[in-house]
């Protein structure tokens, strides 16, 4: 006589299956002091699960502990390893005008370590502060997560309204930026073109109002000041796509306005 299965441990069996294969990941935001306290770091993930092997954005803030504000030109780098082999940087020291930035990255299964070093604070040099994020993403570290979830849950909430203020930031540049603007940075990055011929494509973003310049800012006397070397690393690092166009927008724009560039 044939004996038939029940129904129930047939499903039971298919769902023990089905939960095997997801992979098992976690939304990530963390805020933390650097190393002497100086600044809080707050980093965050987009989507705020990263997924093993697709595109993740990490958007960092760099925040005064005093103030609770964003703190605006901070100097930096940052490196990424994942279970001690390094997958992404470091990166030449950066400059950050807005204090705030987005980087597309690609995470792996298992411990991300995130460094971000700060050298340099309004544009005075300072000793190196380190700050660490590890991001756990797989199930080889499932217990770990768990013991991490009620953590994260609460610095999720705490971020969003952040990530909303960042995504407006983004909206405000709209226009599209020529692919030969992009070009020019990177030649101008490597010195493969002068200043003169980097500055012209300035005044391209300018006219076609890409750049927003008020008038009085866009016609001060010619300047001696030299253009700052964090300029040039943000350019290359724009040039190969690890900052975002508004990222690098602002810096040009704060250089401007302050007369560093001269637009005629």
């Amino acid at each position: 006589m044939n004996k038939t299965i029940p129904v129930f441990v047939i499903l039971t069996v298919v769902l023990s299956l089905s939960l095997n294969t997801i992979p098992n990941v976690y939304s990530f935001s963390e805020e933390n002091p650097t190393d002497k306290n100086t600044l809080n770091v707050k980093l965050e993930t987009e989507p705020e699960t990263p997924i093993p092997s697709e595109n993740t954005k990490l958007k960092i803030e760099f925040i005064n502990p005093q103030t609770k504000k964003i703190q605006e030109h901070i100097d930096y780098s940052i490196k990424i390893e994942n279970n001690g082999s390094a997958v992404f940087g470091p990166i030449p020291l950066t400059h950050t005008s807005p204090g705030n930035v987005s980087i597309p990255v690609t995470l792996e299964n298992g411990k991300n370590t995130i460094t971000v070093d700060v050298e340099g604070i309004l544009f005075q040099p300072i000793p190196k502060e380190i700050v660490t994020f590890d991001v756990v993403i797989g199930e080889e570290l499932q217990e770990d997560n768990k013991s991490q979830e009620p953590e994260e849950k609460l610095d999720t909430s705490v971020g969003d309204n952040t990530k909303a203020d960042s995504n407006s930031d983004q909206d405000s540049s709209s226009q599209v930026i020529p692919e030969w603007i992009k070009t020019n940075a990177g030649w101008w990055a490597n010195d493969e073109i002068d200043d003169n011929t980097f500055v012209s494509g300035i005044q391209y973003l300018i006219k076609e109002k890409i750049i927003s310049v008020s008038s009085s800012s866009s016609s001060n006397e010619n300047t001696t000041q030299e253009i700052p070397d964090w300029i040039k690393n943000n350019a290359e690092w724009w040039s190969q796509e690890m900052i975002s166009d508004d990222d690098f927008l602002k810096g040009i724009e704060f250089l401007v306005k302050n007369g560093i560039i001269v637009v005629q």
